[in-house]
């Protein structure tokens, strides 16, 4: 082989490597840029329906509108012996991520900050609050949302699961 055309292979080798790792790079550039992106309303759209369940006297409801905006609004009522009790709640996109807004009988919104996504499931978080501390949803399957909330009752560990078949 001549000294020209070993010349030409060796820079062709050359040039093919450095291709190839630009395009390496590049591409783990874009999956950071990926994974660095705070998550969205848009990404809980499986939430929206209207769920409810009745049970031991109690009838259970619990309806999401499907995002739109940066914002899912939400509303639980719960009837029973007792009476009726009711929460507006909200799920909202701010510059960190995604916040829900829970208002028991209306009145002023706490804040859970979503800590945990993935699909089909959502944990939201506000370690100061008593209870709940954590609000988790996950749709069971396509016909079935669950909701667990927990934290302190009295100084004591507690848990609440709601498992609600889709009504809508």
């Amino acid at each position: 082989m001549s000294a020209v055309r070993r010349e030409a292979s060796g820079s062709m080798r050359i040039g093919l490597a450095a291709f190839a790792a630009l395009f390496a790079l590049a591409a783990l550039f874009a999956l950071a840029a990926q994974a660095g992106e705070p998550a969205r309303v848009s990404d809980l759209s499986w939430m929206a329906g209207h769920w409810g369940a009745n049970a031991d006297g109690k009838a259970q409801e619990e309806l999401w509108l499907p995002p739109e905006g940066g914002v899912m609004l939400g509303l639980n009522r719960t009837v029973d012996a007792k009476g009726t009790q009711f929460e507006f709640l909200r799920i909202a996109d701010d510059a960190n991520g995604v916040v829900y807004y829970a208002m028991p009988s209306g009145g002023e919104p706490t804040p859970f900050r979503l800590t945990t996504q993935g699909p089909n499931k959502a944990e939201f978080r506000n370690d100061t609050h008593d209870f709940p501390r954590v609000i988790r949803y996950r749709l069971v399957d396509i016909d079935v949302l669950e909701a667990e909330i927990e934290g302190e009752v009295n100084g004591r560990a507690a848990t609440l699961t709601f498992r609600w078949p889709r009504r809508d």
